[in-house]
């Protein structure tokens, strides 16, 4: 979860670049002063008609597209906090705190949804600006200041980092020391993984979004909110929710493969680079900014299971069974993901086997198990949290 976070405040930091444009700096020190000053808004309008202007200009691009990205995050927080979230000190927000809102609105079903559906497009949005960066050479380096946000709309910004921030991780203890300005040195590379970040989080909210889950939002809204709009008793189906919008199924999948392209191209893109300035994402030879060292072998496994998690989501390997199936499917035959997501079932079942399910079991190719054994030994069974930073 914590690489989670340090993914986070990689979008974060980035709102102090001071990337070399070809023709001098892309911001200025009041520019500079905004962005740690929460003045968020102005900074995206700057930079829109420095794009305009300079249309080569990839360091402003980049910029732009992170300011929007961060911004996204900010409108989504004030929405939630406008209606109530019982988010707390939120492990998704750290190291900020969300303060529980006294006066809240309340939030319906459908009102959730189209939160959902807005930062959807905002996400989308910023995938579309970073796509346009073509220059190989594009940097943004950032001395970690006090950015801030506004995470409840009362017009008072306050430190994304706080205080006692280097208590929230060994990494950032770590920084701390090593890394006192905590500058970080965004290049190509973490363009392409940010690309990946935008798929991924798009692919989960086109999930989300393909299901049926008002009966769901009626038992449990509640616990997530403090005075939820429920105009319907609970309903038996909230563990079998109804896939009201397949269609979304199959774009999960797209995104997911070029979660799996991106990827490869990310590490390319890192195993070339030269330099040793303050990296996100450093190659053996490199020193990262947050003092997480790669080695060639992590690098070589990540690579491998990204390449056989593509051949299972184009369906050319099948996804191994879990062993609780049992004896109900014959060792040679798996799940053929491609089919499945492409052609779902009309519920998602999440706890027992889904009606129908032989239609996606067929015999073929299995995926090989072994590159992800082999992946989780390297990263010594912490792969589920490196995998937040190695995207």
């Amino acid at each position: 979860m914590r690489r989670m976070c340090c993914a986070l405040a990689g979008l974060i930091f980035a709102l102090s670049a001071l990337p070399a444009a070809a023709a001098g700096e892309a911001f200025s020190e009041a520019l500079v002063e905004k962005l740690q000053g929460g003045e968020l808004s102005s900074v995206e309008q700057t930079l829109r008609r420095q794009v305009i202007d300079e249309p080569v200009n990839d360091n402003a691009r980049f910029a732009l597209a992170l300011v929007q990205v961060v911004r996204a995050f900010e409108r989504s927080a004030q929405f939630h906090y406008e209606y109530g979230a019982k988010f707390g000190n939120a492990p998704f927000l750290l190291p900020s705190t969300f303060k529980d809102n006294p006066d809240s609105n309340r939030i319906s079903y459908l009102t959730w949804r189209r939160e959902l559906q807005t930062m959807q497009r905002d996400i989308e949005a910023v995938e579309k600006l970073l796509a346009e960066i073509r220059d190989p050479q594009v940097k943004v380096k950032i001395p970690l200041g006090k950015l801030q946000w506004d995470l409840n709309g009362d017009g008072k910004p306050e430190n994304w980092i706080p205080n006692n921030a280097v208590a929230l991780s060994p990494h950032f203890r770590t920084m701390a020391t090593e890394n006192p300005t905590f500058t970080v040195a965004f290049d190509y590379a973490d363009v392409l993984w940010f690309r990946g970040y935008c798929h991924l989080t798009t692919a989960a909210l086109d999930f989300i979004l393909s299901l049926d889950l008002e009966s769901l939002f009626n038992a449990f809204g509640q616990y997530i909110y403090t005075n939820p709009r429920v105009s319907d008793p609970p309903r038996p189906d909230f563990i079998a929710p109804r896939i009201a919008e397949p269609d979304r199924w199959r774009q999960v999948r797209h995104h997911l493969v070029r979660v799996t392209e991106l990827s490869l191209a990310t590490w390319d893109a890192a195993e070339r680079e030269t330099d040793n300035d303050f990296e996100w994402l450093p190659n053996p030879r490199q020193q990262a900014a947050i003092r997480i060292q790669t080695t060639p072998e992590m690098i070589t496994a990540w690579k491998a299971a990204m390449r056989e998690g593509q051949a299972v989501l184009e369906g050319r390997k099948l996804l191994r069974l879990p062993e609780y199936v049992g004896d109900r499917v014959p060792k040679d035959h798996g799940l053929n993901l491609k089919r499945y997501l492409d052609e779902p079932p009309e519920r998602f079942h999440v706890l027992s086997w889904p009606n129908g399910a032989d239609k996606y079991i067929v015999k073929g190719e299995l995926h090989d198990a072994a590159i992800f054994t082999r992946l989780d030994e390297v990263f010594r069974g912490q792969t589920i949290e490196f995998s937040f930073w190695f995207n």
